[in-house]
């Protein structure tokens, strides 16, 4: 039964007997049923379906949408029932026969062209080959984080002339060569040719300025249009605040007579006049105008709260009272304070308070003085002397300096080391700045410091009462009191707050106090009744006998013999503590008990055999020889720590060398043992030493040695009474 084939339109293709094959159909090899052999066929189509049909000839039987793998072209290619068709881009330098759905590339203007059927269409680039690279084009750009940013970039003739960006980043310094750019790529449109390239026409925010404020209405920066700017040739007027941001400031009057600019870390109000002055007017409550604040710049003063249209009278004119809040230095040669009473909150007050002053040998470098700060810490090298900067002169060679610690020194090689500025330099050398010459507070600059109170005035100001601080250096130095010193009633006179002499409690007479230890100018003392030296030693005859008592140790000092005696008789001195024959000084007297001691404590020396020792029952030669000590020396009979020095010897001998053997003779007899009864009985024929006797001399070594030892033993209790022990010395 032959099998009827259809196409995918229905058609018949061909009838296929059973038992063949049909290779003419189509290009592939159909099979009918039964065919012997089947496989190999049925393999091939499979491959020519993978290959498709790949060939540099044409198929021979193709049917419509067969797909053939052109191998001369390398192009897959479409039977559309009549030729087969490239589906793929056309390449040509003229325009080819399209079809819709062709695409043709002009390889003569690199552009690339698809057809739809009826136009044909231009998909890009824009430009010719001849015309450069010109428009848009995507890129990937790497920062210096080396993090990648998407770009558009717009080129002209091949010239890159901006990069449109969405962020704000700078490329690495490869990307900026490769994009021809210099510092960062900001949001927006970025020009590459700053300087030229320009925008014509009118946009719509060049009717208006851009600000950074927000518009909470909009969520949009807020615009600006020129009616809402101050005008330069006519007057104007703002509701905001004016903000000028560069350090000129601003400038007032026709001929520009004030400023007000920004200097370092200044902010400066100048008259630009000669001797102009200065003025702050102010109303008050009642409506009277005054003179706030006045500068005579003529004569360099300021005046504080004038009347209207007063100058200052002196550098500094305050009309009123004045609260200092914090410090007050006031530098000068005199200060008067005029006034009635003078009330000082203050609980101590300084005198002969001196500042450091230091002249230079170069004058410090303008960087370096630029940084100088008053209240900065300045230590020079080598003294370590520290100071606070109280002020540098416009010269930059003197230093004015609040003194911390230490001294400083006239030095060509120390230099001086700021705490904010670093090591101070010459101006025109690279080396430290060295101190020429330095005044600083003394015992000299303190010399005649106090207080003195006015008296009837004089010329040679004799009548003045006051005390002051001597630096007298031959006298000592010392405070000095100008007049007698009266202590009221009931108060004492002390030193290091101990009362030195007193009002005794019932106001009777005047006494010394206790801590009065010396008095070294007295001549003569009248008689007393007791005598107290110190807190430990009282020469005492109140009781009747006279008496020493101590609470401490008593040293009787003599450069010659002492001799005690109860008139012209010797008396006997009792109470001597028994010392340590030990640890006791050589030059302690000794009482009986000591010199007992001693005796029965002597050290014992002696010397000792112990060849073949350790005895039986003696489980050592240590245990031997404490019993033959304690024999001979009772440990129960001697004190504590006694000492027996033990000096004990040993011999041992030796032979060698003696032939006895061969000097021997001995007679022997056979004695048969075979009859003994018991479990093995006896060996026949045993020989018994019958005689023994010497036939001539045997010579050889006979040794002695002898071992020596020194040893120590000591008398201890072990808590059961007094035993020899062993000890290391």
């Amino acid at each position: 039964m032959a099998y009827k084939l259809n196409k995918t339109d229905g058609t018949l293709l061909t009838e296929l007997v059973d038992g063949q094959i049909d290779n003419t159909s189509c290009d592939l090899t159909l099979i009918g049923r039964n065919y012997v052999g089947f496989g190999e066929a049925l393999n091939e189509n499979l491959i020519k379906l993978l290959e498709n049909f790949s060939s540099t000839a044409t198929p021979q039987t193709p049917v419509t949408g067969q797909i053939w793998y052109d191998a001369s072209e390398g192009r897959l290619k479409v039977y559309d029932g009549t030729t087969f068709k490239s589906n793929g881009p056309i390449i040509s330098n003229t325009q080819p026969q399209m079809v819709a759905g062709d695409i043709w590339i002009d390889n003569s203007e690199n552009k690339l062209y698809f057809f739809d059927g009826s136009d044909l269409v231009l998909a890009g680039p824009i430009y010719s080959s001849a015309q450069g690279l010109s428009g848009f084009q995507v890129d990937t750009v790497r920062d210096k984080s080396s993090v990648d940013h998407t770009a558009v970039k717009l080129y002209v003739g091949g010239t890159l002339v901006a990069i449109i960006s969405n962020e704000e980043y700078e490329p690495t310094v490869v990307e900026q060569t490769r994009l021809n750019i210099v510092g960062k790529i900001f949001k927006g449109i970025n020009i590459n040719d700053r300087d030229n390239f320009r925008f014509y026409g009118v946009a719509d925010s060049s009717n208006s300025l851009i600000t950074d404020e927000i518009d909470s209405a909009t969520g949009l920066k807020k615009r600006k249009s020129a009616a809402q700017f101050i005008p330069s040739d006519d007057n104007g007027t703002t509701t905001g605040s004016l903000f000028v941001q560069n350090q000129a400031g601003i400038t007032i009057g026709r001929s520009g007579e004030t400023r007000l600019f920004v200097s370092g870390n200044f902010t400066n109000i100048k008259n630009e006049i000669v001797d102009k002055g200065f003025r702050f007017r102010l109303l008050n409550s009642s409506s009277n105008e005054y003179e706030a604040i006045v500068m005579d710049a003529q004569n360099k003063r300021v005046g504080i709260g004038l009347e209207l249209g007063e100058t200052p009278r002196a550098d500094l004119d305050v009309s009123g009272d004045m609260l200092v809040r914090g410090d007050l230095t006031v530098q000068g040669a005199n200060t008067t304070i005029e006034t009635t009473v003078l009330t000082i909150d203050d609980k101590a007050l300084e005198l002969a308070h001196v500042d450091t002053v230091m002249t230079l040998d170069q004058p410090i470098s303008a960087t370096i003085s630029s940084l100088v700060v008053e209240g900065e810490t300045v230590t020079q090298s080598g003294s370590n002397a520290v100071g606070t900067v109280k002020s540098l002169s416009s010269d930059r060679l003197t230093v004015t300096l609040e003194p911390l610690n230490g001294e400083f020194l006239t030095s060509t090689s120390a230099s001086l080391t700021g705490s904010t500025s670093g090591i101070w330099y010459q101006s025109d050398l690279a080396t430290p700045v060295d101190i020429a010459s330095v005044t600083q507070r003394k015992n000299t600059t303190a010399d005649g410091s106090g207080i003195i109170v006015k008296g009837t005035a004089s010329y040679g100001d004799s009548f003045d009462k006051w005390i002051k601080w001597i630096n007298d250096t031959s006298q000592g130095t010392n405070w000095e009191v100008s007049d007698n010193l009266n202590l009221v009633p009931g108060k004492s006179y002390k030193i290091d707050d101990v009362t030195m002499l007193r009002e005794n409690a019932g106001g009777l007479f005047h006494e010394l106090g206790v801590a009065v230890e010396e008095a070294s100018g007295l001549r003569e003392v009248g008689e007393m009744d007791r005598l107290r030296v110190h807190s430990s030693m009282t020469l005492d005859e109140l009781s009747g006998v006279p008496t020493i008592t101590t609470t401490t140790g008593l040293t009787i000092d003599s450069a010659n013999t002492i001799t005690v005696k109860s008139g012209v008789n010797p008396v006997k001195i009792t109470g001597l503590v028994t010392t340590d024959p030990v640890t006791g000084n050589d030059a302690d007297a000794a009482n009986k008990d000591y010199v007992d001691t001693e005796v029965s404590s002597a050290p014992l020396a002696m010397t000792l055999d112990v060849s073949g020792m350790p005895d039986a029952g003696f489980a050592t030669l240590e245990e031997n020889i404490i019993d033959t000590l304690n024999f001979l020396y009772p440990a129960v009979e001697k004190r504590l720590n006694t000492i027996a020095r033990v000096f004990t010897y040993s011999s041992v001998g030796g032979v060698s060398g003696i032939d006895v053997q061969s000097a021997i003779s001995y007679e022997s007899i056979g004695v048969d043992f075979s009859d003994i009864s018991g479990p093995d009985g006896g060996d026949a024929n045993q020989q018994l030493v019958e005689d023994i006797g010497f036939t001539g001399n045997a010579t050889g070594v006979v040794t002695l040695n002898v071992t020596r030892t020194k040893r120590n033993y000591k008398v201890v209790d072990l808590g059961s009474g007094n035993v020899w022990q062993s000890y290391v010395p």
